[in-house]
């Protein structure tokens, strides 16, 4: 049996990806279950003060929270990602802005709630420990980090083959997979205090007779996504 190599992540290949993949919102995790996210972790949200919406993308999560009635700014590493989001909500009165985070640091912004939705799956040691830095400076007093990915996922399940190259990667570009323990573990080494870390299932649900039936025959499993609250420890 062939052994084929794994693709190593570059910038370059991340990117091109990710340009690829904006062209399918329904696909993104946050424009799915967004809703259903802002409602079930508003107990530990600060409605009185600007909600950063860490690596936006194309705003999914942005849009949910806005909805919802928060004061939102946005910020990711891409241009083309703040550009669209700037655009698209330039209406809303609720809406702080767009900006690289590198320029928040700089302005000295600070938040009271910052959501980190389905992020750290995807960055390697590197990155991962950038982002670990950062997010303390973006923090107010008191405030808030919530996180989000994928629990325990088995991630050799969602690897392809790149018929050109023959080389495997994975379908959503994700590197590591998390743990409440390691999830739980990391977030602790690196200064932050977890209130709370526990696994859950953000999606609409039939109404009815239909949610009834749902009960009934769906087989019991966990949580698909892991939430983590976190604040200065």
């Amino acid at each position: 049996m062939t052994d084929y190599p794994m693709m190593q992540w570059t910038p370059e290949r991340i990117r091109a990806f990710w340009d690829y993949e904006s062209r399918f919102p329904e696909r993104y995790f946050t424009y799915k279950a967004g809703s259903a996210l802002v409602t079930r972790l508003s107990p530990f949200t600060q409605r009185h003060q600007t909600v950063l919406d860490y690596a936006c993308g194309m705003g999914h999560l942005t849009a949910h929270l806005l909805a919802a009635g928060y004061r939102v700014a946005a910020t990711d590493i891409s241009p083309e990602s703040l550009a669209a989001v700037s655009t698209r909500f330039a209406g809303y009165g609720t809406f702080d802005g767009a900006f690289a985070p590198e320029t928040l640091v700089a302005d000295r912004r600070r938040f009271g709630t910052i959501f980190v939705c389905e992020l750290i799956e995807h960055l390697n040691d590197d990155d991962l420990d950038a982002l670990m830095a950062q997010l303390p400076q973006l923090l107010g007093r008191q405030g808030t980090i919530l996180f989000t990915t994928p629990n325990d996922e088995p991630l050799a399940e969602s690897d392809v083959l790149c018929p050109c190259c023959r080389q495997v990667f994975h379908r959503w570009q994700h590197v590591r997979s998390w743990t409440q323990g390691s999830l739980r573990a990391y977030l602790q080494a690196h200064g932050l205090e977890v209130i709370e870390c526990f696994a859950g299932t953000f999606s609409g649900r039939p109404a009815g007779r239909l949610r009834r039936l749902a009960r009934h025959f769906r087989p019991k499993r966990k949580g698909t996504h892991l939430v983590a609250v976190c604040r200065r420890a």
